[in-house]
């Protein structure tokens, strides 16, 4: 199964994250989390929970990434503990969210918010975003 996401909107430096991420990671394919943990805490808590994944949640692998234009097309197939779950949830139609683990940097003299590091991707359904 296919999901899309348009990097034409996003910040400064996404594609280009994006792209690194995949040659660092596809061969092996990497992980996503269904609903994963809201990031809270201190700073530090927070960047510990961005970087890392939580392997009980893991619903699916992304096993391939192509690039036309500005839209990348995530190749996807269950997997983990989670993805008989992620299965059914894509067998019923429930509208899938997919959001992006990314690390940025703002740029006070150009109020230009720019894309320091991509470091996944999770998948959440219902209220869950």
């Amino acid at each position: 199964m296919n999901f899309y996401v348009d990097a034409n909107p996003k910040i400064l430096g996404y594609k280009e994250k994006v792209l690194e991420l995949v040659e660092r990671r596809i061969k092996d394919g990497f992980l996503c989390e269904l609903n994963p943990e809201p990031i809270t805490g201190s700073p530090a808590k927070q960047l510990a929970n961005v970087v890392r994944i939580d392997h009980k949640r893991v619903c699916a692998k992304i096993t391939d990434v192509i690039l036309v234009g500005d839209v990348f097309t995530f190749q996807v197939s269950p997997h983990g503990p989670l993805g008989e779950t992620f299965n059914k949830l894509v067998g019923t139609g429930d509208s899938l969210h997919v959001s992006t683990r990314l690390g940025c940097g703002y740029n006070k003299n150009t109020t230009a918010v720019k894309a320091i590091e991509v470091f996944g991707f999770d998948i959440s359904y219902g209220d869950m975003q």
